[in-house]
C-alpha cells in the first residue's frame, strides 16, 4: 500500500502508475483533485488498484486524513512517497517573508507532515519505506531560489534523521534529488523564456547525457527505493540528473 503525493501530474503521476504497475495499491494524493482522479483512472485502465484523495500537504488535518484514508481503504500502509512541492521565487534580498514561509511549508513542511502521520502506521506494519523528493538544488546553488533550495536541503537532513531514528523499527528513509526532468511545469517555465527554443537548447547542452530526464525514470528510482531490492539502503540521497552536478 503506497501513498504518492503530488500525483496529479509529472513525477508524482508517473510514480503512482509505476507503483501500481508493480502491484501496489496506491492512494493518489494531490491538491488538484481532478488531476488525482485522472491518474487514478489511468491506473485502473492499466489493471491496477488506486483511489484518489484530495490533500493539501501543508495542512495537517488533510495529511492526517490522507493517511487514515489509506489505512481504512487498504488495511495498512507500507510506503509514502513525499513528492508534493514546487514554486518559484526571487533573490533573497527581495524575498517577502510570506513567500519564504510558503515555500518552506510546501517543500519541507509537507514532507515532515507526511512522515509524522505515516510513521506510526509503518511501525505498526512492522516496517516500511519513506521516499521523499528533494532536488539537486539542495546541493547545487542557482540564483533566485533561496527558500526552495533551503527547503530541499532540509529534506536531506530530515531524511537522515528519520532513517537513524526509525531503523530499529524496520523503517527505511531515502530521498531523490532530481535535476532537469521534463515535466509540464518545466515545459511551462521554458515557454515563458524570451526565447524558449534557445532556453531549452541551453539546458540540454548543460546536461552531460545531452537530454532532459523523464518523469518515468524518477518513478523507477522511487519504486526501487521503496522495494525490497533496496533493503540495505537508508538515510541516503540519490541524484538523478544526467551528470549535471558531476561537472
Amino acid at each position: 500500500v503506497a501513498i504518492v503525493t503530488g500525483a496529479a501530474a509529472g513525477i508524482g503521476r508517473a510514480s503512482a502508475i509505476a507503483f501500481a504497475t508493480e502491484g501496489a495499491r496506491v492512494v493518489v494524493a494531490d491538491i488538484d483533485d481532478l488531476g488525482a482522479e485522472r491518474t487514478s483512472a489511468e491506473i485502473a485502465a492499466l489493471g491496477g488498484t488506486a483511489i484518489a484523495a484530495r490533500a493539501d500537504m501543508t495542512v495537517e488535518g488533510d495529511v492526517r486524513l490522507l493517511v487514515e484514508t489509506a489505512v481504512q481503504s487498504f488495511s495498512g500502509l507500507d510506503v509514502i512517497f513525499n513528492n508534493a512541492g514546487g514554486g518559484s521565487e526571487v533573490p533573497a534580498s527581495e524575498l517577502p517573508l510570506e513567500t519564504w514561509e510558503r515555500m518552506i511549508a510546501l517543500n519541507l513542511g509537507s514532507v515532515m507532515l507526511g512522515c509524522k502521520y505515516a510513521l506510526p502506521e509503518l511501525v505498526r506494519r512492522g516496517g516500511g519505506a519513506i521516499v521523499s523528493t528533494s532536488s539537486i538544488l539542495a546541493k547545487y546553488g542557482v540564483p533566485g531560489l533561496p527558500s526552495y533550495s533551503a527547503a530541499k536541503a532540509g529534506v536531506l537532513g530530515l531524511t537522515r534523521q528519520i532513517a537513524i531514528e526509525y531503523a530499529p523499527s524496520g523503517v527505511r528513509a531515502n530521498c531523490i534529488c532530481p535535476g532537469w526532468i521534463l515535466t509540464q511545469t518545466v515545459e511551462e517555465s521554458l515557454a515563458r523564456s524570451a526565447d524558449p527554443e534557445r532556453a531549452r537548447d541551453e539546458v540540454v547542452k548543460s546536461i552531460p547525457l545531452g537530454r532532459f530526464g523523464r518523469p518515468e525514470e524518477v518513478a523507477r528510482l522511487a519504486v526501487f527505493l521503496a522495494s525490497e531490492q533496496s533493503s540495505f539502503i537508508t538515510g541516503t540521497a540519490i541524484t538523478i540528473d544526467g551528470g549535471f552536478t558531476s561537472q
